[in-house]
């Protein structure tokens, strides 16, 4: 793993916590990055690249901020965020040129069904750079589900292979605009 976090439990004092980094290369590990069991992280103009696996892997969390940074050139999904995962936020984060390993296949960004309280703002979501190798699926895919309380908004989606934002939550309390 490039960065990995996990606890025996979820409980207060037993997980990671607080954790603050700026400009780090999380890149050339086998499993990518891969957060579980954290709480109020901020990662700043960070980067997260992965093959065989997906950049970054968000578990289980609450209060995960991305701003700035990206994951370019992964295998599978740029981040894949499971739906134990609250409060996280990406603005101005970059997912390009994913889904190395399968043409079309994986997104940008990927949300699990069933998952509340996410932004994903002011990002670049999309077409292939002359760094990377992938054509990913969608820019933003939210998969079908409960998935409620989110706002994606101001995001540039080109180039992808399906479509820019794919939203498949069910929830009334959302917004979506580009």
């Amino acid at each position: 793993y490039a960065l990995t976090t996990d606890a025996a439990s979820y409980t207060v004092f037993q997980r990671p916590a607080y954790c603050k980094f700026s400009n780090v290369f999380f890149d050339s590990a086998f499993y990518g990055a891969w957060l579980k069991n954290c709480v109020e992280m901020d990662f700043t103009n960070c980067w997260f690249s992965n093959r065989p696996e997906n950049g970054l892997y968000i578990i289980k969390g609450d209060g995960i901020k991305f701003n700035g940074g990206g994951s370019i050139n992964s295998d599978k999904h740029g981040v894949l965020v499971e739906a134990d995962v609250k409060n996280i936020s990406f603005i101005g984060f970059s997912a390009r040129g994913n889904s190395v390993s399968a043409f079309g296949t994986y997104s940008g960004i990927t949300i699990a069904p069933n998952t509340n309280n996410f932004i994903v703002s002011n990002c670049i979501l999309g077409e292939n750079t002359g760094m990377s190798f992938g054509n990913q699926k969608y820019g933003l895919e939210i998969f079908a589900g409960t998935s409620n309380n989110y706002v994606v908004s101001d995001n540039i989606v080109l180039g992808n292979i399906v479509d820019g934002i794919g939203d498949g939550g069910s929830g009334t309390n959302k917004k979506i605009v580009n």
